[in-house]
């Protein structure tokens, strides 16, 4: 009886990292990728993808494989978010919020969506998380338009004058703070 592995295939396996040993269809053993690998590998190639639709049964497929590829679900929610279907796109993010809730870019990505839906005041909340693990003007800037919405203009001057600061190369921002800002008050 001939062994499964030499001291050589042993020696490749150790050099490939770790792997999975999948039964073949003639009894014989031959290295697999770790479903993770996998499930990053789909993700790579939706990414390269043209079609949504085509992108989207690669990201199925990948999440299918490791239902805890918090990169997978991501890619999934802006996708399906680009397709229209912005809440099939929030219970990804969710899900993916539920396996590493330190994400500033999935918190920010979940205000966004939830923005879309028109639920303005949780969006701020998100928006704000998004802020703390992940400070960036951009976040300033949606979370300023979230606060607008929800008729807080002052919230929204405060998070428009802390983008301009932090970000001298941000578009013009000084009409909108000029617009926002109370005139002073007069003495009669």
């Amino acid at each position: 009886m001939r062994p499964l592995f030499t001291v050589r295939s042993l020696l490749n396996l150790a050099l490939l990292g770790p792997l999975l040993l999948v039964q073949s269809s003639r009894d014989r053993y031959r290295p697999q990728p770790p479903p993770s690998s996998m499930a990053e590998m789909l993700v790579d190639q939706a990414r390269q993808r043209g079609q949504l639709n085509r992108k989207l049964l690669l990201l199925d497929e990948a999440i299918r494989i490791d239902p805890r590829s918090v990169r997978a679900l991501n890619e999934r929610a802006l996708l399906l978010e680009q397709m229209e279907r912005p809440r099939e796109a929030l219970a990804d993010v969710d899900r993916a919020l539920d396996l590493d809730s330190t994400s500033g870019t999935l918190h920010f990505n979940r205000a966004n969506l939830l923005a879309a839906l028109g639920r303005n005041e949780e969006a701020i909340e998100s928006y704000t998380r998004s802020q703390q693990l992940d400070p960036r003007p951009t976040t300033l800037l949606n979370r300023a338009a979230a606060y607008l919405a929800t008729n807080q203009p002052r919230l929204a001057l405060k998070d428009l004058q802390q983008a301009a600061t932090t970000d001298p190369n941000l578009p013009a921002l000084g009409p909108l703070i000029d617009h926002l800002t109370p005139p002073p008050p007069t003495n009669h």
